[in-house]
Formats: C-alpha cells, structure tokens, sequence
C-alpha cells in the first residue's frame, strides 16, 4: 500500500496528534496530584495491593463498628485510598448487627474515613426497612450516613421518595430532603 504526499501528512499529522494526547493526558501527573480527585475509577494507576476475598473490620474497644466484605479490593496507600467490587457492609450498634449495605463498587478513604458506595446501593435494616440510591456514603467520624442521589425507602408500610437522606446512626433517626411521596404500600389514592 502506498501513500501520495497529502495522505502521508495527514498520518503524520494524526500521529503527532496521538502522542501529544498520551503525553499531556491528565493522568500522567504524579500520583499525589490525583488525591485531590475523588473517583472511584483510578484504573490509570497500578495498586499498591489487589486482594481478592477480602473481609475489614473496623471496631472500637473490642467491639465491632462494621464489618466489610469485598470481592475485590485494590489499595492505593499513597492516596489512602481502597477501591472495591461487590461490597457487603455490616453495621454493628450496642453488639447487634443492625444495618446491611450492598453496593456494586466502593471507595474507602481511609485518611478522612469516609466510604462511599456506587451502584445499586441497597440498605436493609435488622427491623426490614430498607433504601434504595445509587450513591451512599459514611462518614465515620461523625457516624452519618448519606445520600445526594434520589433515594426510595420502604419503612414500616411506608414508601418515603426524596432527593436526599441523611441517617444518623447514633440516633437511629433519618432524614429525607426535598420529600416527593409518600404513600401506604398496598393502597391506593383516589381523587373524586
């Protein structure tokens, strides 16, 4: 196969273009640099550590907070930073477990000790209400779950829609920003 002059400078061209692109590419700065972006997806850089099967516990004075089962997690310890798949939380209050989170992906900074929790997030308490988003995250610190995302929670009868939620955990009591709905499962409005 051969190329007249005009097809040979558009490869060229095309090349050149290519390579100033991986060259000046985002993340090709250093690793420290990428700290500041919280995102899942650190896909561009090699882990420290990938382990698969794994199971944290986080407890305070001999009893457990919660315990974290992932399929697969990937351990950037520059960052402080835990990338999960197939996550499994299991929260823990006076010894009883009491919440269960599953979420396809998950992100544990372990600096600021905050885990968020992406797709399919689904929460199930130990009394059967329960929470669907697709973003939840924890902030140990304060003990607050949260939710930016459009949440649906079934909670006794109930089926509560919100554009935020916030669940404090030493309280046991939550909070549904911007409400949208609520109505008794089984039954039905009707207007006259």
């Amino acid at each position: 196969m051969t190329f007249n002059s005009s097809q040979r400078h558009l490869l060229w061209s095309v090349a050149v273009l290519l390579l100033a692109l991986v060259l000046l590419h985002p993340w090709s700065g250093k690793r420290s640099d990428l700290r500041k972006l919280w995102s899942i997806d650190l896909s561009e850089l090699e882990a420290d550590v990938t382990l698969e099967g794994v199971r944290y516990t986080r407890a305070e004075e001999g009893n457990p907070l919660w315990v974290m089962d992932a399929d697969l997690a990937k351990i950037f310890e520059e960052e402080g930073l835990v990338n999960m798949q197939k996550i499994t939380i299991y929260f823990f209050q006076n010894g009883e477990n009491n919440l269960i989170v599953k979420a396809d992906k998950g992100a544990y900074d372990t600096k600021q000790k905050i885990i968020k929790m992406f797709g399919n997030v689904r929460l199930k308490s130990a009394k059967g209400d329960s929470l669907e988003t697709q973003v939840l995250s924890l902030n140990q610190k304060n003990r607050l779950l949260w939710s930016d995302k459009y949440v649906v929670i079934h909670s006794q009868g109930l089926v509560i829609k919100g554009t935020a939620f916030r669940y404090y955990m030493d309280e046991a009591r939550f909070e549904v920003s911007n409400q949208e709905s609520v109505i008794n499962e089984g039954e039905s409005l009707t207007f006259e």
